[in-house]
């Protein structure tokens, strides 16, 4: 499992990642990317930061001496883009008028 399962395109943020024999972790990717850091917390638990990517859903694999992990739904990682404004309506306002003397 992944948890969040959805994160910012920017990269940054910190993802557990769950499963069974992960200690000796020698890379954690996220898609063809390595992560930016990770450690292995336990033989069922690793702690990793996400790379900076494009928008969408990437594979999130861990190499050891055994291999690496099989990709399935329960490994996905979703990078969202941040919001962009196009426009604003009305693009003037009047200010408040504040109590009279």
């Amino acid at each position: 499992g992944v948890s969040p399962a959805t994160g910012p395109v920017a990269g940054g943020s910190t993802v557990t990642i769950t499963g069974t024999a992960l200690t000796g972790a020698t890379a954690v990717k996220f898609g063809s990317t390595n992560a930016t850091s990770f450690i292995v917390d336990s033989a069922t638990q690793i702690t990793a930061v996400s790379p900076a990517a494009s928008a969408g859903l990437v594979d999130i694999t861990v190499t050891t001496v055994g291999g690496t992990s099989a990709t399935s739904a329960n490994d996905q990682y979703n990078y969202v883009a941040a919001p962009t404004i196009i426009s604003i309506a009305p693009t003037m306002a009047r200010l408040a008028a504040g109590p009279r003397s």
